[in-house]
């Protein structure tokens, strides 16, 4: 996949010269994750002046210890702190039933300290769980990760209707997610993934804007980290 990308930006250099077609727009995700730190930060900070005493909480629920789970969470802990919010983890036991995860969520839905609640996934359970039937338990109040209708490329200014845009990954918490939304603001989509053989051909010859999210991912056949696309 990767070489597939120095590919990518090899032709796309040096099909520039001379060549009428549109390029494709990347969006910096970055560059919109400091815009959007540096608001809610302001937010938080009016609010507390507005309301004493009033802090927004985040709870973030974990099931297993996996070490790119962790990783996450830990980055999630550091924004929260960064923009003003009291961010806690409650770690569930590989171990924990299905009742026993539905209830923690529950729990966190009434709780009235907490105002955004994120179930980290994959559940690192050896039980049987409905991933599914834990998400869907998350407060829609309180729902951080997937239910606003907001995407990165609102925040930036482009316009996505009318475009061929290419979504590279298909996980269920980023790539088809956003895959919808972006059909649902007038695109014309194109998924990608691991198994494309054509990847700098889709690129290239279809997209006027594409996405794409790299994570570390652990292969529990292999026993072992490595860095895939979603």
């Amino acid at each position: 996949m990767f070489s597939s990308f120095a590919h990518l930006l090899r032709l796309g250099a040096s099909g520039c010269q001379g060549s009428s077609r549109s390029i494709a727009t990347i969006v910096s995700g970055i560059k919109t994750s400091k815009l959007v730190r540096t608001r809610l930060k302001e937010e938080v900070e009016t609010m507390s002046r507005e309301f004493t005493g009033f802090r927004p909480g985040l709870t973030v629920v974990q099931v297993g210890n996996r070490d790119d789970s962790n990783l996450y969470i830990s980055t999630k802990l550091q924004a929260a702190a960064q923009i003003g919010i009291v961010a806690k983890h409650v770690r569930l036991s590989p171990t924990a039933t299905q009742d026993e995860v539905l209830q923690c969520v529950m729990s966190v839905n009434d709780d009235t300290s907490v105002h955004g609640l994120i179930v980290q996934l994959p559940l690192d359970h050896v039980t049987h769980i409905d991933t599914q039937l834990v998400t869907n338990a998350v407060s829609p109040l309180k729902d951080v990760d997937g239910s606003s209708p907001v995407t990165s490329c609102s925040r930036t200014g482009v316009s996505v209707a009318g475009k061929h845009a290419v979504v590279i990954g298909r996980s269920k918490i980023v790539g088809a997610p956003m895959h919808d939304l972006l059909l649902w603001s007038d695109a014309t989509v194109t998924s990608c993934h691991s198994k494309t053989t054509d990847l700098p051909e889709q690129i290239q010859s279809k997209s006027d804007w594409w996405k794409r999210r790299l994570f570390t991912n652990r292969i529990d056949d292999e026993k072992e980290t490595r860095r895939q696309t979603d």
